[in-house]
């Protein structure tokens, strides 16, 4: 029904952009200069409700094609028992596709079918909801995820006939991690590596594997995450014999290189723990004994340095674009002759401090009171939102050990309209130590018993709440605990629609003793 309700507005909208387009270069040749102002906002009024149009129009196009019938679902059901595959409907959250899930918003994944043999594949039709960073907003389409034995490089591969934008909206890496291959390949893909990882990139993407690419998978980003390898493409899943002989053709020319990546190490990692895949034929195979101990001395085969483990990602060139579109328009407007005026601002935002406010402020009416349990481990923030994170406690759970991390939320810039829903603040802990692919949770009983909120927002309160200045909140999780382990902590706050995004927050912790 919504999407029907988007068609329904979209058509005429952009029907009315263009009329309002239309009337304001018509009238824009009159020397009256009051006027001519007046038509050159008609116009860029005009442009922005096409530009609206359009994307409703085509959320709607998009949209339609994810919708499966039960006869769909026969016909997948049936495909997969016969090509030895299992078949799961959904939608459901892909959690076990770790660092995918962990970096978008939400994933969504339907129409799932997962090979039974090793090593192991799944294909299905995905939805992201994309970081604030990524202008999309939401992406979809079909994706294939296979998952390896050992931990490689991010590494990125642009389809340039899956990119119709020309990356205009899209959140990509900056021009310094673009890597240029040789042949015809960059026809096909761009390519992209962490800083100072090209030569890694030209070993595990060997010339015969490029080839393959170009071939059979050109009309898919591939990318290379931890231990996965995703390729996602704007087609969706069917059962149609064309598309499967691409994708699994796609797959099959990756799988078949896993042997050698298998053998990668990151020779950057400080880590000098022995390979847990070293045999003792390997160091024998060594020139001398020099050689044998530095083989022997290798990082172990899961340790990527930290530099590798992600691609930086620069504001989308759209961004800019409007940003200067924006710019023009008004200083256009200003220069005419009873054009718009300004006579000062009255609301000029203050800029936050790191005493603005206590350490402990009000409560918001929609929060749980908000608690400073535990030993500070550090503070970190936006700008405007100070977060202080304490070490609670540590107990036993059926996933080992755990300790509790309290975060407390203070506002010290000016009030923010928030989502005020369980999920307004979402926290994130990641360290290399500690396996991926599993979920720590805790039993409601252990956060009373030391005293703090398992969710910042109550039950039952409103849609959406004023996180004004001075208040503070707080949520406290569970993870995996033992002594100085590394944790990267990160928090993002969902904004009530129509409201300024907020960026997210990073911090660096060690956990104590």
């Amino acid at each position: 029904m919504t999407r029907v309700i988007g068609l329904i507005i979209g058509i005429p909208l952009g029907l009315m952009g263009l009329g309002m387009l239309l009337a304001g270069i018509g009238t824009s040749l009159t020397d009256d200069k009051q006027q001519l102002s007046n038509d050159i906002g008609m116009a860029f009024v005009g442009v922005m409700m096409i530009v609206g149009g359009v994307a409703l129009i085509w959320m709607y196009s998009r949209t339609k094609n994810q919708r499966t019938t039960p006869i769909d679902h026969y016909r997948l059901s049936l495909f997969a028992a016969a090509n030895g595959m299992s078949y799961s409907p959904g939608p459901y959250l892909a959690t076990n596709l770790t660092p995918w899930y962990k970096r978008a918003v939400r994933l969504q994944v339907s129409r799932v079918l997962r090979r039974r043999t090793q090593p192991y594949v799944e294909y299905g039709n995905f939805e992201e909801r994309l970081p604030d960073i990524d202008q999309r907003g939401v992406n979809f389409g079909g994706y294939a995820a296979i998952q390896l034995k050992t931990n490689l490089p991010n590494i990125l591969l642009l389809s340039r006939r899956n990119n119709s934008s020309g990356d205009l909206w899209r959140a990509i890496p900056p021009q310094t991690e673009k890597l240029s291959l040789e042949g015809d390949f960059d026809k096909y893909f761009t390519l992209y590596a962490p800083s100072g990882y090209a030569t890694d990139a030209l070993y595990l993407f060997t010339p015969d594997l490029m080839v393959n690419l170009m071939d059979k998978a050109a009309a898919y980003d591939v990318e290379i995450i931890d231990d996965w390898v995703f390729l996602t493409s704007r087609r969706y899943v069917t059962a149609d014999p064309a598309e499967w002989t691409m994708m699994t053709g796609a797959v099959a020319a990756i799988t078949a290189k896993f042997a050698q990546w298998d053998r990668w190490r990151d020779d950057r990692s400080t880590t000098s723990a022995k390979s847990n895949r070293t045999t003792n034929e390997d160091v024998a195979t060594a020139s001398n004994s020099t050689a044998a101990a530095n083989f022997a001395q290798q990082p172990p085969v899961n340790t990527v340095a930290p530099q590798g483990r992600r691609l930086r990602l620069a504001v989308p060139k759209g961004n800019a674009l409007i940003m200067g579109l924006g710019v023009a328009l008004v200083a256009l407007m200003l220069l005419l002759p009873g054009g718009v005026t300004h006579r000062g601002s009255a609301n000029t935002r203050p800029s936050a401090t790191a005493t603005a406010t206590p350490a402990l402020g009000t409560t918001p009416a929609w929060a749980n009171p908000a608690t400073t349990a535990g030993t500070k481990l550090t503070v970190f923030g936006t700008g405007d939102v100070r977060i202080d994170a304490y070490q609670v406690a540590t107990f036993q759970s059926a996933s080992g050990t755990m300790v509790l991390i309290n975060y407390v939320l203070t506002n010290e810039g000016p009030p923010l309209l928030v989502n005020a829903s369980v999920d307004c603040f979402s926290f994130n802990e990641q360290s290399y130590e500690w396996p991926t692919g599993v979920t720590y949770a805790a039993p409601e009983s252990v956060f009373q018993t030391y005293g703090v909120n398992a969710y910042a927002v109550r039950p039952g309160g409103p849609k959406s709440g004023v996180f004004a200045t001075g208040d503070a909140v707080s949520e406290a999780k569970a993870i995996p605990y033992s002594a100085g382990t590394q944790y990267v902590l990160t928090v993002r706050i969902a904004v009530a629609d129509g409201q300024p995004t907020i960026p997210l927050a990073e911090g660096n912790v060690s956990l104590k003793g």
